[in-house]
């Protein structure tokens, strides 16, 4: 990656950009709810209360995912890593592909990150034509491609994978 701290301050713009976006709309209709509630009928105002309370859940949730997302973006190392190879697993009911990838810490040592990629849904018979699909589009996109890692310094198997932003040295 040739300019780290560019790549940083570009992925934090977008990210909070997205999240001053899903949490103001989830704030505006827990406020209209709210505010609603107080000029309807007692029945109605029940249930706009409910809906208040069901959708404070969301937007509570997605606050607090807001402020983790951005400070490991701010705050964590960032490598480049290498997708190293993407399988097919058909081990339970739902076939995925998975990527693997390969990055190292600041301490030069490497690790192994896995994760699905694709979900093909129910395993049927007949349906090996697709999967072979689906892997082959997953392998064209991804393999032997490079890939930014934002890792925690203090515990570098816990990482982070802008698999968006994949690129070819």
């Amino acid at each position: 990656m040739d300019n780290e701290k560019e790549y940083r301050k570009k992925k934090l713009r977008k990210e909070i950009k997205t999240d001053i976006l899903v949490v103001g709309v989830l704030a505006l209709i827990v406020a209209f709810c709210w505010i609603l509630s107080f000029f309807v009928h007692p029945v109605l105002r029940f249930a706009l209360r409910i809906a208040g309370i069901v959708f404070s859940l969301p937007l509570v949730i997605s606050f607090l995912n807001a402020i983790i997302s951005i400070h490991r973006k701010k705050h964590w190392a960032i490598t480049v890593g290498s997708i190293v190879e993407v399988i097919l697993e058909k081990e339970d009911e739902q076939p995925n592909t998975t990527v693997r990838i390969r990055y190292k810490d600041t301490n030069g040592e490497e690790h192994i990150y896995e994760r699905d990629l694709s979900v093909y849904g129910d395993d049927e018979e007949g349906n090996e034509e697709a999967l072979q699909k689906m892997l082959e589009e997953d392998r064209e996109k991804y393999e032997e491609k490079c890939v930014p890692v934002y890792f925690d310094p203090k515990k570098p198997e816990l990482c982070l994978v802008m698999l968006e932003d994949t690129f070819t040295e």
